[in-house]
């Protein structure tokens, strides 16, 4: 899949609910229904499942702050990578993305079993984690970072918004000063940078997730005043049906 695929995908998908808890098996069954007519299909499923078998074992017993497995993580960041129609590559690489970090599995390793694509899209993923950011870092400065390890492929920055995604979605059992950290970081960065990437659909997430974690107060005023809105309407929609059925009789 060439770059050009990836935007041309990605741009049109809309907001992609999420299960709470993502099994082995959703990953595959969401990668096949988005590519119906996908060659060799017992062969990608298998690499798909040794991926899956990997990242088990690497995350083993690591819960995250929720008290939920750790690896339910990269299921869920390779769940959303496979419903936006992205290739094997950057599903396995979803999959993959934080065992280098947070194990002892090495690139080698992952080159060696799954190919140069993937581990040079972990390795890039994983390079651009272990960046030490600046509380003042600029906008700029922190988009050309990002490009350096995403210049031999474009799949990296993918996976790391979703990557974000996840962790916003999941962000209520952090400290509460961590919490306005990252709410912040990804209202500067992340959204912008999806917003330049035309995922538009990413973009109002990440920042609506962010502002209910940077100020819930004025979130959920906002959000009274919407659904008392809605009902008022509503009300006004549903006597007007009324009407409109009594005429008719």
């Amino acid at each position: 899949m060439n770059q050009k695929q990836i935007f041309s995908i990605i741009k049109r998908e809309p907001y992609i609910p999420l299960p709470e808890i993502i099994r082995s098996q959703d990953i595959v069954t969401a990668f096949l229904e988005t590519h119906p007519d996908l060659e060799n299909r017992m062969s990608v499923v298998s690499e798909i499942n040794k991926a899956i078998l990997v990242a088990s074992i690497a995350h083993e017993g690591v819960l995250r702050k929720s008290g939920v497995p750790y690896i339910n993580h990269p299921f869920s960041v390779a769940y959303f990578l496979a419903k936006m129609g992205l290739d094997k590559e950057c599903v396995i690489a979803g999959i993959l993305h934080d065992t280098v970090e947070d194990s002892s599995t090495t690139v080698e390793e992952i080159k060696e079993n799954f190919g140069g694509s993937i581990s040079l899209i972990v390795d890039g993923v994983t390079k651009f984690n272990n960046i030490k950011w600046s509380r003042n870092e600029k906008q700029a400065r922190a988009f050309q970072k990002l490009i350096t390890f995403a210049a031999d492929d474009i799949r990296v920055i993918f996976v790391k918004l979703v990557d974000r995604l996840h962790n916003m979605m999941t962000l209520d059992a952090m400290p509460e000063e961590k919490k306005i950290r990252i709410a912040n970081e990804t209202l500067k960065f992340y959204a912008p940078l999806a917003h330049r990437l035309g995922i538009y659909w990413l973009k109002e997430e990440l920042e609506s997730l962010s502002f209910f974690f940077s100020n819930k107060e004025a979130w959920q005023e906002i959000d009274n005043f919407i659904n008392k809105k809605y009902v008022n309407v509503f009300n006004v929609l549903k006597t007007l049906e009324n009407k409109v059925i009594e005429s008719i009789h």
